[in-house]
């Protein structure tokens, strides 16, 4: 009877380890997926931006534009030439963790009345985009917004399938 006790005892407690890691992993993947949003510098890996920050600001200058899932929105991706000529696809977010970089320029814009200025990461300084506000002191309610190079960034998503863990 004792020994039954014991036994009895001893599935108990390997049950209730066996459900508390259970729900240590259930709980690491929930906060795995709840971070799996972010847009990072393909260069040094610093978080620039999250899927909730991503919209589609169109312009009628860009030489085309298609859809693209990005981090699971559908997300406008325009292709643009500036006058190097260098051409960049890029997306548009409402916000960025970048610096700017120079001063502001109205010449050769891509998105009319709006002004830009280079952005760099702020960990790196590689050159990830452009910072664009209106350029028109009458129509400062125009939003600005950040274009951003898509080929300079990388999901953090994919950059866990890159990582080995040993």
């Amino acid at each position: 009877m004792v020994e039954a006790q014991e036994n009895l005892q001893t599935t108990a407690a390997r049950l209730a380890a066996k459900i508390e890691l259970q729900e240590h992993i259930i709980e690491r993947l929930l906060v795995t997926v709840a971070s799996h949003d972010a847009l990072l510098c393909r260069h040094c890996g610093h978080t620039v931006t999250h899927s909730s920050m991503l919209l589609n600001e169109k312009s009628p200058l860009a030489l085309r534009s298609y859809n693209m899932s990005v981090l699971g929105k559908d997300q406008v991706v325009q292709l643009f030439q500036n006058p190097v000529p260098q051409t960049f696809n890029v997306i548009t977010a409402l916000t960025a963790d970048l610096q700017l970089s120079g001063k502001a320029y109205m010449h050769a814009t891509w998105f009319p009345e709006h002004e830009w200025t280079i952005c760099v990461c702020s960990r790196c300084g590689t050159h990830l985009g452009w910072y664009f506000q209106s350029g028109n002191i009458q129509k400062k309610s125009t939003k600005s917004f950040v274009g951003l190079i898509l080929d300079s960034l990388i999901s953090d998503d994919y950059v866990d399938t890159l990582t080995r863990v040993p």
